[in-house]
């Protein structure tokens, strides 16, 4: 016999009180694996390199190839070894996370989308509970359409030259590079997060990884009043995809396509550490950081709570009833 459907409204979700700094991060460890176009393990795929920053006015070719898309179930084999699991964690990709903070950072009904309807499977197995895109132990494979037709991926566009303007090593189509972290968020709940990782700046004395840096390429407003670093929204995704990857700098390029589309000029290329990006997104202070966060830890929380080990289950969120759904 099914369990009843667990609900909640927004509104309803109790807030877990805060007397811990946001991230506690025992371990930060580096895969030694790459994903291939199918998801399938590419042993000792290499990180892609940060070369020095382009000149300003750079200009890129539109990429016509699309980025596949890639259906990543997170109980994944290729964990860094030894890695020492918390006794009680949640495993996910950072992009849930994500998208579950945005439900608590903005507000609804966005035309941006940022606040959107959300679905994805949850799995418990002891005590560790797993957010994943199909169902545990499903092989990877392409992302489908609610007919089950495979997606191809996302047109093509100027991100991906970008990225390969700015690193060494950058074959996006092929290979990716992740890194498993381990944190406690807000001291309240265990996380292990699987992030990738879009370059590194190795350690000239060849000490760990190395400065770990997230890529972005954003298109200009044509509102000269209006330029992109006044683009709170924005820096605020920016800002948490950089928090929960554990990355400690951004290099952001800022372009403006020709009318015909085939070139953009990147007028404004730039590297700025996290804090400048907590700055820009007006996330320096706890009053604006706290609330989201404690939003996302006591949702995290909701789930442990109504799922038992050996449940597997739909977690849904929708905008227009601003409701929780665990069935």
């Amino acid at each position: 016999m099914s369990s009843k459907p667990a609900m909640l409204r927004v509104s309803d979700l109790g807030r877990v009180m805060v007397t811990e700094p946001i991230l506690h991060m025992p371990m930060m460890l580096p895969s030694i694996y790459g994903t291939s176009i199918v998801d399938v393990v590419v042993p000792y795929a290499l990180p892609s390199v940060q070369k020095s920053l382009p000149p300003k006015n750079t200009t890129v070719n539109f990429d016509k190839a699309p980025t596949p898309w890639n259906k990543n179930p997170i109980d994944r084999k290729d964990l860094p070894v030894p890695v020492v699991v918390p006794p009680e964690v949640t495993f996910t990709n950072r992009n849930k996370l994500l998208k579950m903070l945005y439900i608590f950072m903005f507000a609804p009904s966005r035309e941006d989308g940022y606040n959107a309807d959300l679905t994805f499977n949850v799995s418990r197995v002891g005590d560790i509970i797993y957010f994943l895109d199909g169902p545990l132990g499903e092989l990877p494979g392409p992302v489908t359409d609610n007919k089950g037709v495979p997606l191809e991926g996302t047109e093509g566009g100027f991100s991906v030259p970008f990225e390969k303007l700015v690193c060494a090593n950058a074959n996006l189509a092929v290979d990716k590079y992740f890194l498993f972290q381990s944190y406690t968020l807000l001291g309240a709940i265990d996380l292990l997060v699987r992030a990738d990782v879009d370059c590194v700046t190795p350690d000239p004395k060849g000490k760990g990884l190395g400065l770990l840096t997230e890529i972005v390429s954003k298109e200009n407003s044509n509102n000269p009043s209006y330029p992109i670093w006044m683009d709170k929204d924005y820096f605020r995704t920016v800002w948490a995809q950089m928090l929960f990857g554990c990355t400690e700098s951004l290099v952001i390029g800022v372009f403006s396509p020709n009318p015909a589309g085939a070139v953009a000029t990147f007028s404004d290329i730039r590297q700025m550490p996290f804090e400048k990006v907590a700055d820009y997104a007006d996330m320096l202070t706890d009053d604006k950081y706290i609330p989201p966060l404690t939003g996302l830890v006591s949702l995290l929380k909701w789930i442990r709570d109504n799922i038992k080990s050996g449940d597997n289950k739909t977690f849904s969120y929708s905008v227009d009833g601003q409701l929780f759904t665990l069935a």
